[in-house]
């Protein structure tokens, strides 16, 4: 199961559907805040977690993508790879990348060369004290 799994959530440039991080960086979405070095993930931790000091109040909506799942036999809590992770924290919200300023969804890449990214959230997604 781990080498099938890590056969597509870690695309080599030999792969079929491979896109090179040089491009695939050079990418521009507005109002969209990526990460997908664990230098940008420490950076916008930063910023969740000093909210969660002065706006306790602050709700993050999140959403997730998972692959490699057969929802007619499994439940998604355990099962399968999330891919991705967004987060939108508001108008008014900076995640302290890219000069977006505040108002920008995020968006947390998981597969490819940024594979694991998601383990940097994992102390904040599972903090049960967070609104």
């Amino acid at each position: 199961m781990q080498q099938h799994l890590s056969s597509i959530i870690q695309l080599k440039p030999s792969d079929d559907g491979y896109i090179p991080p040089e491009v695939y960086n050079q990418e521009e979405y507005p109002n969209v805040t990526i990460v997908r070095t664990k230098e940008q993930a420490r950076i916008v931790l930063e910023a969740l977690k000093k909210s969660k000091l002065t706006e306790p109040e602050r709700i993050h909506a999140c959403d997730t993508e998972v692959m490699d799942i057969d929802l007619k036999n499994v439940g998604p809590v355990g099962n399968g790879y999330v891919t991705c992770l967004s987060v939108y924290s508001g108008p008014d919200f900076d995640y302290g990348l890219n000069d977006q300023g505040p108002g920008t969804m995020l968006w947390v890449d998981n597969l490819d060369d940024a594979c694991g990214i998601l383990e940097e959230f994992k102390e904040w997604l599972e903090d049960e004290t967070d609104s």
